[in-house]
């Protein structure tokens, strides 16, 4: 069943059944990302909280009741949700690193804005303050399990915010084999560095037109490609993400399945050979399928 929602002559749709969660790790192109998921939802059917810190103020009955629930949260949010399908992007850790360390060292308001910027890489990811958001996040935020108790605890003490990549009270330890489970279970599992591709498949899974043109947002101005950065950040910011390495060729693998059997029923539907199936073929099939699922 669908609930049709209409924005600026464009007609989306919505799932009424069950709940979406997106898993926004930072610097995977997860802002661009929600801005596409809340296209197909009435602003009533999305969950406003963004942060643990939201999050968890929000009555359960409540948070319930929404479609949609995205932000900088780990999988542990699953566990309040009902018929939750798992959405997240992941970035190779090399360029994740680099990216979220010019972020922070360029991000005006934060406290610690001035020690990111002073230091390089190397000596950022031998500090345990600084280095919390840069060394095997993605492994943590998919595969680790926070104490939902001990951080309402901390809510209600006033503590400072919670933040995605802090290590809490708690928590079980973020496994990689976790992970990996866990992508493989979950609905919808994208790629940064295959960011439009990704989004035919976000289509193709959940019965979606084809987005075309789609902006991008809050894109940290890059220094160059990774070949031109110093190699002894990238071998600091490789080693310091080993477990991501992994769970992101893991990743990868995962996706390219996932698109060749889309590709594969785009060939059938048209009446092709899979290698003939380029982006055009796959918008063609993705439209012509929803119109008949309207239809």
């Amino acid at each position: 069943m669908f609930r049709e929602v209409h924005e600026e002559g464009e007609r989306v749709a919505s799932r009424a059944a069950g709940q979406i969660l997106f898993i926004h790790i930072p610097k995977t192109a997860g802002t661009t990302f929600t801005a596409v998921l809340d296209r197909h939802f009435a602003p009533e059917e999305v969950c406003p909280a963004y942060y643990w810190r939201e999050l968890l103020r929000v009555p359960r009955r409540e948070l319930l009741g929404y479609s949609l629930i995205r932000g900088h949260f780990d999988y542990t949010v699953s566990e309040l949700l009902r018929d939750v399908r798992v959405l997240t992007m992941l970035r190779d850790p090399v360029a994740r690193t680099l990216s979220h360390h010019r972020y922070m060292a360029t991000l005006g308001h934060h406290p610690l804005r001035e020690a990111y910027a002073a230091l390089p890489l190397p000596e950022v990811l031998e500090d345990p303050e600084l280095s919390r958001n840069m060394t095997d996040l993605q492994t943590a935020l998919i595969g680790r399990d926070s104490d939902l108790e001990e951080m309402r605890r901390q809510l209600a003490q006033e503590a400072p915010p919670l933040y995605p990549w802090e290590n809490r009270p708690g928590a079980r330890p973020p496994s990689l084999a976790r992970a990996r489970e866990r992508l493989s279970r979950a609905a919808f599992v994208g790629i940064q560095e295959r960011f439009d591709d990704s989004l035919l498949l976000l289509a193709d899974t959940f019965d979606w037109l084809p987005h075309e043109g789609v902006a991008r947002l809050n894109v940290t101005p890059e220094a160059g490609p990774v070949s031109l950065v110093p190699g002894e950040w990238v071998a600091a910011a490789r080693a310091a993400n080993a477990q991501d390495g992994e769970l992101y060729s893991f990743a990868v693998a995962l996706f390219e399945e996932r698109f060749r059997a889309m590709k594969t029923r785009a060939a059938a539907a048209l009446g092709l050979r899979p290698p003939a199936v380029g982006r055009a073929e796959l918008v063609r099939y993705l439209g012509s399928r929803k119109g008949a699922a309207d239809g």
